[in-house]
């Protein structure tokens, strides 16, 4: 017995010490959206300046499989939230084509700024075993300043085990790297700082499986050192960040008209239509919701949103919701986008207490995109609309 435990013992020991190769791999088609969400306190001076919360969406589609290198084009999306506010409104939104090879280095061309933390995590060629240390290059684009700058680091990574989670092989992975950098005056414009400093430390989690990324979560802080005039002034950000990726497979043109047409008969309302764009379904709804001229959502219509709700959970219960205000062109162009952007928000507010996940978001764009011609009465009312756009490529 005692002979039979000691071999159980050096069986199990050996398939825990096993090494791994740790690496990406794509699949033409393959759609990775990354959702990093970040509780974000920031400081001048050492006093608080604000606190809120910034998410950034990144969607990447694998164009082309070349076996150890994968294109990806996509979108970088970011969003933020203040206290007190129950969805986050998006602010900026960049696109991208760049480079993955199975080792995690990025090749990004000069043309593009995102993404703008690469080569994060990247791997040794050879196989790693539990307790394995290694040593690569990152790299941050800092494009906040007048011109974009680019800082590298080296970055420290462990592995620190390995478990079988739901037949999936995770590997998790503690990694760090410091930043150090100043800047010589006269070699920059002027509203650049002398010196940046900073520290990234986080746990990643990977699936050696299928070779991609799971979950991140670091915590981030960088201090933003200036001086004009003698005068020294700090802006300071700590932030926690929290990551998850998910896989889609991709939808074809003809699998969207399909789903298109499918919920618009399931809706079955004349004063909504569904239509499709790049993105995924519009749930196109006119001023079926509010009064003219206002963001208040009429009570005879939460039932008409309320429907909707429970076909996009039952039908898209994990995609992405984005909701857009649009407005015609009569009246103050300020004023319009603000009573896009007020209206936009309240249906969000509505959805997002409707279905099972937080990632809606909204943004108003007044009139600057309308869908008719704004100078008959029936134009300017198709373009007075809000669109939920279900997220799909």
């Amino acid at each position: 017995m005692k002979r039979l435990f000691l071999l159980l013992l050096f069986f199990s020991f050996s398939l825990f010490a096993a090494p791994v190769t740790l690496q990406w791999k794509l699949n033409e088609g393959d759609r990775i959206e990354v959702l990093k969400t970040a509780e974000v306190q920031s400081f001048i001076n050492a006093k608080t300046n604000a606190v809120y919360s910034e998410r950034n969406i990144i969607d990447l589609t694998c164009k082309k499989d070349n076996g150890n290198l994968f294109n990806v084009n996509g979108t970088f999306a970011v969003f933020t939230k203040i206290k007190n506010e129950s969805v986050f409104k998006r602010t900026d939104i960049s696109s991208s084509s760049f480079w993955i090879q199975n080792n995690g280095v990025f090749k990004v061309s000069k043309e593009f700024l995102m993404p703008n933390l690469r080569h994060i995590p990247s791997f040794p060629t050879k196989p790693v075993n539990v307790g394995d240390k290694w040593n690569m290059e990152g790299e941050i684009i800092i494009d906040s300043l007048s011109i974009p700058f680019s800082i590298t680091m080296p970055v420290h990574y462990t592995l620190n085990k390995i478990e079988d989670e739901k037949s999936v092989k995770i590997a998790y992975i503690e990694y760090s790297y410091l930043i150090n950098q100043d800047i010589k005056p006269g070699t920059v414009p002027e509203d650049f700082p002398v010196q940046i400093k900073g520290r990234d430390t986080g746990i990643i989690k990977w699936d050696i499986t299928h070779n991609r990324p799971l979950d991140f979560f670091n915590k981030y802080h960088v201090v933003f050192i200036f001086n004009h005039d003698r005068m020294v002034t700090t802006y300071e950000w700590k932030m926690n960040v929290d990551t998850k990726h998910t896989v889609y497979p991709y939808i074809t043109p003809k699998e969207k008209t399909v789903k298109k047409e499918e919920l618009d008969k399931e809706i079955d309302n004349e004063n909504i239509t569904v239509e499709e764009n790049e993105k995924g379904l519009v749930i196109r709804m006119g001023e079926v919701l509010f009064a003219f001229d206002s963001a208040d959502l009429k009570p005879e219509t939460q039932k008409t949103l309320s429907d909707i709700l429970n076909l996009i959970k039952a039908k898209y219960p994990d995609r992405e919701i984005i909701v857009e205000g649009h407005t015609d062109n009569t009246g103050n162009p300020h004023y319009n986008q603000s009573l896009s952007e007020k209206r936009a928000s309240n249906v969000a507010s509505v959805i997002i207490n409707g279905v099972d996940h937080d990632k809606v978001s909204y943004i108003g764009h007044g009139e600057k995109f309308p869908i008719e011609k704004n100078n008959t009465a029936e134009g300017r009312k198709k373009n007075r609309r809000v669109d939920i756009i279900i997220k799909l490529n």
